[in-house]
């Protein structure tokens, strides 16, 4: 029998795996879906105790699941909110890049407006934890950069939109600043009000039409 080689007896053993999340790799569908809850499980958690009073062992209780589960998916509580924000913002930004290509002006302020309600209403748990700590995020949070730039690309766009309907004659001739703020203002503090048992958001989205192009104008675009 002939002995190892010195090359061979020279070579590294093997590395072991560490412990923890793997790296760069494709996660599954199964993995992506518990994530998805996890996120949407803190979203209810924070929104009713705050950032301050809600914990991972509240969402893990939610969940059913072991704490120390919850670690196979994110690395902290502020790992954690920041998906929260993200998830808020990434689906109302692709939103938004749909309607600031609508020709007519009018319908492209009228889905401006049922976009920033109708979004705000059908996710309240996500957008309150945002808007409640946006203050937390910018400081503080591990994502934060990433949902600054997403938070300002977002006001840009809605901003852009309100700032065409001002120079086509659709909305008033104001502050294109003010205006944009004001019109978030009345659409996104839903958030603190809304009850789904009892409001509708399609009156709600009216209404605020109404206010913003006059009656005439908003009713005529229900027909």
């Amino acid at each position: 029998m002939s002995k190892p080689s010195a090359e061979s007896q020279q070579e590294d053993p093997p590395k072991r795996r560490k412990v923890g999340r793997p790296r760069n790799e494709t996660r599954s569908a199964e993995y992506e879906e518990r994530k998805r809850l996890i996120v949407e499980a803190a979203a209810n958690v924070f929104r009713e105790k705050g950032y301050d009073g809600g914990s991972l062992d509240d969402v893990a209780e939610a969940l059913d699941i072991r704490k120390a589960s919850l670690y196979y998916y994110i690395n902290s509580k502020a790992e954690l909110v920041g998906l929260v924000f993200e998830t808020a913002m990434d689906g109302a930004r692709e939103d938004i890049d749909r309607i600031v290509l609508i020709e007519d002006p009018v319908d492209r302020l009228r889905a401006l407006v049922e976009h920033q309600i109708g979004r705000v209403i059908s996710d309240l748990s996500h957008f309150s934890v945002f808007f409640d700590h946006i203050g937390f995020t910018k400081e503080s949070s591990a994502k934060s950069e990433r949902l600054r730039q997403l938070e300002r690309s977002y006001v840009e766009a809605f901003s852009q939109t309100v700032e065409r309907a001002i120079a086509e004659g659709v909305l008033p001739d104001v502050d294109p600043r003010y205006a944009t703020r004001a019109i978030m203002g009345m659409t996104c503090w839903t958030y603190k009000w809304f009850d789904h048992d009892r409001h509708d958001g399609a009156a709600l989205s009216e209404t605020c039409l109404q206010l913003l192009l006059g009656t005439g104008q908003a009713v005529g675009r229900q027909g």
